[in-house]
């Protein structure tokens, strides 16, 4: 089958286009400026972004099928400025494209963080409401953007699958996302402090997985939500030096600490010209993440699985030692 996919150049998006290549799909894939994570001959390159409606009609000629992964994260003062015009208009454009071409159904990747995450002990499934009020941009974005995709099937009828992956990690890691580069920090021993706070984590492979299973299955207009296991920040770096990570005593801090620390953490980034251990955003999402996100929908809907969190740790380790990134 032909199959239109934005954001190859993502965590999920560089790991389901090989594995779409690998069951023999064509990809046409959409990319800003000379990008060519992925070289083949059934690979088709668009040159463009989310607001070249011009690339995104001819990304999708004749395809049958459509993945939307592309999105701007926001975890350091990013404004709706910032944000919305790749996850918002560029959802609605995307739309525009589907409407006009002949594709059987488009896979909308959203985030977890479209819906509340308080309260956060209570279970958050599908049922629970979209972001309406939020000091994260982001989460007010990917909401946006979600109801965007709810509506627009209410009006056409046409065939849409939304997905709600929550923190994503594991191999491949080509371009060190945000997550995997705290594996590979605690493993490096550069995080100082850890908390008793954390996120729910899925395997990026189970999560390709779910993907590629939304083709077929899942009702159109349905969100699923696609999650593994809450651990806290002081869980991840005990799996992490469990597998062979540097053993370096770190102390448990109360999260107002982090807080409160956040202008010397930010000052120290400048100085040093690095991205902030910590900013305002991560401690946000470190607070309010909910501890009871369930799969249940997804599981039974679109044979959704998740391995176990220590598994996936030992495997990106391995990952990141047969690329180099760690020794």
């Amino acid at each position: 089958m032909k199959i239109a996919l934005t954001g190859c150049t993502g965590h999920i998006g560089y790991n389901l286009s090989k594995a779409l290549l690998a069951q023999g799909h064509q990809l046409n894939l959409l990319v800003r400026g000379n990008a060519r994570p992925i070289i083949g001959e059934n690979v088709h390159y668009f040159k463009g972004d989310l607001n070249d409606k011009d690339a995104l009609n001819r990304m999708m000629e004749g395809v049958d099928y459509v993945y939307h992964l592309a999105a701007r994260i926001g975890i350091n003062g990013e404004t709706e400025e910032d944000l919305f015009p790749t996850n918002v208009q560029g959802v609605q454009n995307i739309l525009d494209a589907f409407e006009k071409s002949s594709a059987k159904r488009l896979i909308h990747f959203s985030s977890i963080h479209a819906y509340q995450q308080l309260p956060r002990a209570d279970v958050l499934d599908e049922s629970r409401p979209l972001v309406t009020k939020s000091l994260m941009v982001y989460d007010r974005s990917k909401s946006k953007g979600q109801q965007l995709v709810v509506d627009f099937v209410k009006r056409t009828g046409r065939e849409v699958i939304i997905l709600n992956p929550t923190a994503v990690f594991g191999p491949e890691d080509k371009f060190e996302s945000p997550q995997g580069k705290a594996v590979s920090d605690l493993y490096k021993g550069k995080i100082p402090a850890v908390m008793n706070y954390g996120f729910n984590w899925v395997d990026v492979r189970d999560i390709i997985q779910g993907a590629m299973n939304a083709m077929t299955k899942g009702r159109s207009g349905e969100s699923y939500i696609l999650g593994g296991t809450y651990k806290t920040v002081k869980q991840m770096a005990q799996a992490v030096k469990e597998a062979g990570g540097k053993k370096k005593w770190r102390p448990n801090v109360p999260i107002w600490v982090m807080e409160v620390s956040l202008p010397l953490i930010k000052l120290w980034s400048k100085i040093v010209n690095k991205p902030p251990i910590f900013t305002k955003e991560m401690i946000l999402t470190l607070k309010e993440g909910n501890l009871r996100i369930v799969s249940d929908k997804a599981a039974k809907e679109l044979d959704f699985h998740c391995r176990p969190f220590e598994e996936t740790i030992k495997d990106l380790i391995e990952y990141f030692k047969s690329v180099g990134t760690l020794k």
